[in-house]
């Protein structure tokens, strides 16, 4: 959440990269009272996990969140972040999804105005190192058709050696380089904004989900379908 909006930082030092990042987290809109942070944030829990063995039949514990924020700056104003994670989905994957703007005046056929040809940019993190381009270009032919096109990039098929998850992070530590690493106005920041959500965490509504599928049905808002 801090990489994403961050600012260019116009220089590569560790110093200047960490302002940027505070700075974004510093225009993190806080979420006030229980009214308003059930209205932002989800919890579920995958049906039948009160049935495994040491688990309270009434558990409320989660196994699923999503929580929709947004900045107070220029650059961000009304635009939602989504944050979220969870265990006994259909997929187990880390990535990062932007979503580009639809553009309100399509050059298209009347039958594609009612699409929405948004462009969506993904970084993928785990269990491929990638990135991938979805657009929309018109279809071979005579008409003007649109359809969703992909371009790819697989880190590990251009058959660069891997250095392991932990090389890169013991030599900037040797190194005193503190780029990869968390400042302590960074934590503090994040501290301030999660302790509201942690303090009504257990009032918010629990919703149960299937094993195997997305999480809680939800609607771009963040609300429950």
């Amino acid at each position: 959440l801090a990489l994403i909006p961050m600012e260019n930082p116009n220089t590569r030092s560790a110093e200047r990269i960490t302002e940027e990042r505070t700075t974004g987290l510093r225009s993190l809109v806080a979420m006030d009272g229980p009214d308003g942070i059930a209205k932002m944030v989800t919890r579920g829990q995958y049906s039948g996990y009160r049935e495994h063995k040491d688990v309270d039949r009434n558990s409320q514990t989660e196994t699923y969140f999503r929580i929709r924020t947004y900045l107070a700056n220029k650059r961000w104003k009304g635009v939602p972040f989504y944050l979220e994670s969870g265990k006994a989905t259909d997929r187990k994957n880390t990535e990062i999804i932007i979503y580009f703007r639809d553009i309100s005046d399509c050059v298209c056929s009347k039958d594609h105005k009612s699409f929405e040809h948004q462009n969506i940019l993904s970084i993928k993190i785990f269990p491929e190192e990638g990135i991938s381009l979805r657009f929309w270009a018109k279809k071979p032919g005579l008409y003007n058709d649109l359809e969703p096109r992909d371009l790819k990039f697989n880190y590990k098929k251009t058959g660069s050696q891997d250095t392991g998850e932990y090389d890169k992070v013991l030599l900037d530590c040797m190194r005193g380089d503190q780029t990869l690493f968390t400042s302590t106005a960074e934590v503090h920041l994040a501290w301030k904004y999660i302790t509201p959500i942690l303090k009504n965490w257990s009032g918010t509504r629990l919703h149960i989900y299937k094993k195997g599928s997305l999480g809680p049905n939800i609607n771009r808002e963040g609300g429950i379908l």
